[in-house]
């Protein structure tokens, strides 16, 4: 498949999907070290037990509240053989801007533009921040809050008491079943381009 000619696909295997995540080359991503390439996140899953997706806002507060969290269970996780990823679905970002955002938040893992929503509909992210596992294989695992501290928009508790992708990570490394496989989110609204307006034409 060429770079700029990869699409999504889906399959269906026993009810479960299976997402075949080709990223075409409007999905960029940067590692660490700035170098830039199309890749598919899953393509790097080999070895692997599992990939965290984390859907970002880089103009979102609580997303950007979320920074160290999810720093702090990248540092735990990735040495478990947990790829992580970030994931910009904001049609409007550029990849400096992007870059320049993980980097002011201390983010040490790539990240991925998805700025015509493929990703973004195929894992069914809604909001930032909200997170998503997959198996190396692209079968969804969990997707939803980091934990909640947000208990509703406007109500955030002072620590967490539910930790809920945590727990999920814990279970993959351990080969345990994912407890709960979908959690409500709390975040900004994954913002989409509008579409221009059809052009009239105006009689004589």
């Amino acid at each position: 498949m060429s770079r700029t000619g990869g699409k999504l696909r889906s399959r269906f295997r026993g009810g479960s999907a299976l997402f075949c995540l080709c990223l075409a080359l409007a999905l960029a991503t940067t590692g660490a070290g700035g170098g830039q390439q199309a890749r598919d996140p899953l393509a790097g899953a080999k070895g692997k037990r599992a990939v965290a997706l984390f859907f970002i806002g880089h103009d979102c507060p609580i997303s950007n509240a979320y920074a160290p969290e999810i720093q702090r269970l990248y540092a735990q996780y990735a040495p478990q053989k947990i790829a992580f990823y970030l994931v910009y679905a904001d049609p409007d970002i550029t990849l400096g801007v992007a870059t320049r955002h993980a980097k002011a938040y201390g983010y040490g893992f790539p990240l991925l533009l998805d700025p015509a929503h493929q990703l973004t509909r195929k894992v069914g992210a809604t909001v930032t921040p909200e997170a998503a596992l997959l198996t190396p294989q692209g079968r969804l695992l969990y997707r939803g809050r980091i934990d909640d501290q947000y208990a509703d928009y406007g109500r955030r508790r002072e620590i967490a008491t539910r930790h809920d992708l945590r727990l999920a990570l814990e279970a993959v490394v351990q080969g345990r079943a994912v407890p709960h496989r979908f959690t409500r989110a709390i975040g900004c609204f994954i913002p989409t381009r509008l579409a221009r307006p059809a052009r009239t034409s105006a009689r004589p």
